[in-house]
Protein backbone atom coordinates (compact mmCIF):
# COMPACT_ATOMS: atom_id res chain seq x y z
CA UNK A 1 0.00 0.00 0.00
CA UNK A 2 1.10 3.26 -0.60
CA UNK A 3 0.11 6.69 0.53
CA UNK A 4 0.17 9.89 -1.64
CA UNK A 5 1.87 13.28 -0.61
CA UNK A 6 3.07 16.27 -1.90
CA UNK A 7 5.96 18.45 -2.11
CA UNK A 8 6.37 21.58 -3.39
CA UNK A 9 8.89 23.30 -5.95
CA UNK A 10 8.78 26.64 -7.16
CA UNK A 11 5.15 26.71 -6.30
CA UNK A 12 4.54 23.37 -8.80
CA UNK A 13 2.91 20.41 -6.84
CA UNK A 14 5.27 17.52 -6.99
CA UNK A 15 3.32 13.89 -6.21
CA UNK A 16 5.31 11.56 -3.66
CA UNK A 17 3.39 7.98 -3.24
CA UNK A 18 5.45 6.33 -0.36
CA UNK A 19 5.16 2.63 0.55
CA UNK A 20 3.50 2.25 4.19
CA UNK A 21 6.29 -0.33 4.56
CA UNK A 22 9.73 1.68 4.64
CA UNK A 23 11.49 1.50 1.30
CA UNK A 24 15.00 1.67 0.07
CA UNK A 25 14.02 1.59 -3.35
CA UNK A 26 12.78 4.59 -5.22
CA UNK A 27 11.37 5.26 -8.75
CA UNK A 28 11.50 8.89 -9.95
CA UNK A 29 9.47 9.69 -13.16
CA UNK A 30 10.61 12.20 -15.67
CA UNK A 31 7.95 13.85 -18.11
CA UNK A 32 8.51 14.51 -21.53
CA UNK A 33 6.57 18.48 -23.00
CA UNK A 34 2.77 18.05 -22.46
CA UNK A 35 3.65 14.29 -22.00
CA UNK A 36 1.96 13.41 -18.14
CA UNK A 37 3.54 10.85 -15.83
CA UNK A 38 -0.46 10.02 -16.29
CA UNK A 39 0.36 9.23 -19.96
CA UNK A 40 0.46 5.61 -20.89
CA UNK A 41 4.06 4.99 -21.06
CA UNK A 42 4.67 6.53 -17.52
CA UNK A 43 1.54 5.44 -16.05
CA UNK A 44 2.36 1.86 -16.25
CA UNK A 45 5.96 2.88 -15.39
CA UNK A 46 4.11 3.90 -11.99
CA UNK A 47 1.90 0.57 -11.83
CA UNK A 48 5.10 -1.51 -11.41
CA UNK A 49 6.65 0.91 -8.86
CA UNK A 50 3.73 0.44 -7.25
CA UNK A 51 3.38 -3.38 -7.95
CA UNK A 52 7.40 -3.78 -6.50
CA UNK A 53 6.99 -1.86 -3.17
CA UNK A 54 8.60 1.88 -4.63
CA UNK A 55 8.51 5.11 -3.27
CA UNK A 56 7.38 7.16 -6.38
CA UNK A 57 8.19 10.50 -7.35
CA UNK A 58 6.45 12.13 -10.29
CA UNK A 59 8.01 15.28 -11.33
CA UNK A 60 5.76 18.15 -12.65
CA UNK A 61 7.55 21.01 -14.73
CA UNK A 62 4.25 23.17 -14.45
CA UNK A 63 2.66 24.41 -17.22
CA UNK A 64 4.72 23.25 -20.48
CA UNK A 65 2.85 22.16 -23.58
CA UNK A 66 4.74 20.41 -26.30
CA UNK A 67 6.84 23.16 -28.63
CA UNK A 68 9.11 21.44 -30.54
CA UNK A 69 10.96 24.84 -31.25
CA UNK A 70 10.90 25.24 -27.49
CA UNK A 71 12.31 21.91 -26.18
CA UNK A 72 15.99 23.15 -25.51
CA UNK A 73 15.05 25.89 -24.22
CA UNK A 74 12.92 24.04 -21.82
CA UNK A 75 15.77 22.02 -20.60
CA UNK A 76 17.21 24.71 -18.08
CA UNK A 77 14.23 25.00 -16.28
CA UNK A 78 12.93 21.85 -16.01
CA UNK A 79 16.25 20.72 -14.65
CA UNK A 80 15.94 23.33 -11.95
CA UNK A 81 12.48 22.00 -10.94
CA UNK A 82 13.39 18.36 -10.63
CA UNK A 83 16.75 19.21 -8.98
CA UNK A 84 15.11 20.70 -6.32
CA UNK A 85 12.85 17.87 -5.54
CA UNK A 86 14.83 14.98 -5.48
CA UNK A 87 16.67 17.17 -2.75
CA UNK A 88 14.01 17.35 -1.09
CA UNK A 89 13.14 14.07 -1.09
CA UNK A 90 17.19 12.94 0.15
CA UNK A 91 18.24 10.09 -2.26
CA UNK A 92 20.63 8.90 0.01
CA UNK A 93 17.84 7.21 2.08
CA UNK A 94 17.46 4.61 -0.94
CA UNK A 95 19.95 1.35 -2.21
CA UNK A 96 18.07 1.50 -5.73
CA UNK A 97 17.23 4.29 -7.88
CA UNK A 98 15.53 4.23 -10.81
CA UNK A 99 14.97 7.53 -13.11
CA UNK A 100 12.60 6.79 -16.26
CA UNK A 101 12.11 9.51 -18.82
CA UNK A 102 10.34 10.88 -21.84
CA UNK A 103 11.64 12.60 -23.70
CA UNK A 104 12.57 16.07 -22.81
CA UNK A 105 12.91 14.50 -19.14
CA UNK A 106 15.75 12.09 -20.46
CA UNK A 107 17.91 14.69 -20.66
CA UNK A 108 17.03 16.17 -17.43
CA UNK A 109 17.60 12.58 -16.41
CA UNK A 110 20.67 12.50 -17.90
CA UNK A 111 21.71 15.13 -16.23
CA UNK A 112 21.15 14.53 -12.63
CA UNK A 113 22.20 11.16 -12.68
CA UNK A 114 25.76 12.31 -13.29
CA UNK A 115 25.10 14.36 -10.23
CA UNK A 116 25.02 11.92 -7.55
CA UNK A 117 27.15 9.50 -6.42
CA UNK A 118 24.74 7.06 -5.89
CA UNK A 119 24.14 4.27 -8.71
CA UNK A 120 20.93 5.19 -10.64
CA UNK A 121 19.34 3.08 -13.26
CA UNK A 122 18.48 5.01 -16.37
CA UNK A 123 15.37 4.15 -18.45
CA UNK A 124 15.47 6.37 -21.32
CA UNK A 125 11.85 6.48 -23.52
CA UNK A 126 12.27 8.12 -26.58
CA UNK A 127 15.64 10.48 -26.06
CA UNK A 128 17.06 12.90 -27.70
CA UNK A 129 20.25 13.86 -29.25
CA UNK A 130 20.83 15.83 -26.29
CA UNK A 131 20.58 13.10 -24.11
CA UNK A 132 23.47 11.03 -25.84
CA UNK A 133 26.32 12.50 -23.77
CA UNK A 134 24.74 10.83 -20.31
CA UNK A 135 24.61 7.24 -22.29
CA UNK A 136 27.50 5.64 -19.88
CA UNK A 137 26.26 3.46 -17.84
CA UNK A 138 25.52 0.07 -19.12
CA UNK A 139 22.72 -0.82 -16.62
CA UNK A 140 21.58 1.98 -18.57
CA UNK A 141 18.20 1.16 -21.15
CA UNK A 142 17.02 3.71 -23.86
CA UNK A 143 13.93 2.89 -26.30
CA UNK A 144 12.82 4.45 -29.33
CA UNK A 145 11.34 4.46 -32.73
CA UNK A 146 12.67 4.66 -36.17
CA UNK A 147 9.96 6.96 -36.88
CA UNK A 148 10.33 9.72 -34.14
CA UNK A 149 10.89 12.95 -35.91
CA UNK A 150 12.54 14.54 -32.90
CA UNK A 151 15.11 12.25 -33.56
CA UNK A 152 17.64 12.08 -37.06
CA UNK A 153 18.31 9.01 -38.33
CA UNK A 154 22.40 9.56 -37.52
CA UNK A 155 21.14 10.35 -33.96
CA UNK A 156 19.55 7.24 -33.59
CA UNK A 157 22.63 5.29 -35.06
CA UNK A 158 24.58 6.83 -32.57
CA UNK A 159 22.17 6.03 -29.20
CA UNK A 160 22.45 2.68 -30.90
CA UNK A 161 26.76 2.55 -30.70
CA UNK A 162 26.49 3.40 -26.90
CA UNK A 163 27.29 1.06 -24.05
CA UNK A 164 23.85 0.55 -22.94
CA UNK A 165 20.89 -1.21 -23.88
CA UNK A 166 19.18 -0.09 -26.56
CA UNK A 167 15.63 -1.26 -28.00
CA UNK A 168 14.26 0.06 -31.35
CA UNK A 169 10.33 0.13 -32.37
CA UNK A 170 10.04 -0.32 -36.27
CA UNK A 171 7.70 2.63 -37.04
CA UNK A 172 6.83 3.91 -33.89
CA UNK A 173 6.99 7.66 -33.64
CA UNK A 174 8.12 10.13 -30.36
CA UNK A 175 5.03 8.68 -28.27
CA UNK A 176 6.32 5.05 -29.43
CA UNK A 177 2.96 4.20 -31.26
CA UNK A 178 2.48 3.20 -34.87
CA UNK A 179 0.25 5.89 -36.70
CA UNK A 180 -3.14 3.91 -38.19
CA UNK A 181 -1.93 0.46 -35.78
CA UNK A 182 -3.37 1.02 -32.50
CA UNK A 183 -2.39 -2.76 -32.33
CA UNK A 184 0.53 -2.88 -32.82
CA UNK A 185 1.13 0.36 -30.90
CA UNK A 186 -0.35 -1.39 -27.58
CA UNK A 187 2.09 -4.46 -28.22
CA UNK A 188 4.90 -1.68 -28.14
CA UNK A 189 3.70 -0.84 -24.76
CA UNK A 190 3.40 -4.44 -23.65
CA UNK A 191 6.98 -4.70 -24.47
CA UNK A 192 8.14 -1.67 -22.71
CA UNK A 193 5.82 -2.80 -19.54
CA UNK A 194 7.93 -6.07 -19.93
CA UNK A 195 11.17 -4.10 -19.67
CA UNK A 196 10.02 -2.44 -16.36
CA UNK A 197 9.04 -5.53 -14.96
CA UNK A 198 12.20 -7.16 -15.45
CA UNK A 199 14.36 -3.98 -14.07
CA UNK A 200 12.15 -3.19 -11.34
CA UNK A 201 11.75 -7.09 -9.89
Amino acid sequence: MHTKDCIMTKDIKQEVYRNQNRTQKLMVLFPGMGYTCDKPLLHYAKAYGFLYGYDILCINYGKMTFDKSKVLSSIAPAYEIAKEALNMINLTNYEKIIFISKSLGTVVAGQLSKEYTMDIQNIFLTPLKETIPYMENSEDVTISGDHDPMLSCDNLQLIQEQPITSFVFPNANHSLEVEKDPVQSIDYLHQVAKIYEKICV
